[in-house]
C-alpha cells in the first residue's frame, strides 16, 4: 500500500482528527461526508485540485468546481456521486 493511500484510509476512520482511531471510530459505518473529510488534508473545509487527485480522476475536477474558484466545497464534492 502506498503511503498516500494509507494516510487517506487513516483519516477516513480518524473522524475526530486526534491522530488515533478509537474502537468506536473503527466500528462506526462510513458516511459520504467521511470521504470529503479524509481528502481535506489541511482541514480548510474545501478540496484543492491536488487533494482531489489523491483519489479521483483529475478530469472530473473542472466539472465539479461549479463556481470556478479552484476548490471543491462539500456540496460540489457530493455531485461526484452523480457523474456518469
Amino acid at each position: 500500500m502506498r503511503r498516500q493511500d494509507f494516510d487517506y484510509e487513516f483519516r477516513l476512520y480518524d473522524r475526530n482528527g486526534d491522530g488515533a482511531i478509537s474502537w468506536e471510530e473503527h466500528l462506526a459505518p462510513l458516511r459520504p461526508e467521511d470521504g470529503f473529510r479524509a481528502l481535506d488534508v489541511n482541514r480548510d473545509g474545501r478540496l484543492s485540485r491536488k487533494e482531489f487527485r489523491c483519489r479521483h480522476r483529475d478530469q472530473d475536477f473542472p466539472r465539479l468546481d461549479r463556481n470556478g474558484d479552484g476548490f471543491l466545497s462539500r456540496e460540489e464534492f457530493q455531485a461526484l456521486e452523480h457523474l456518469g
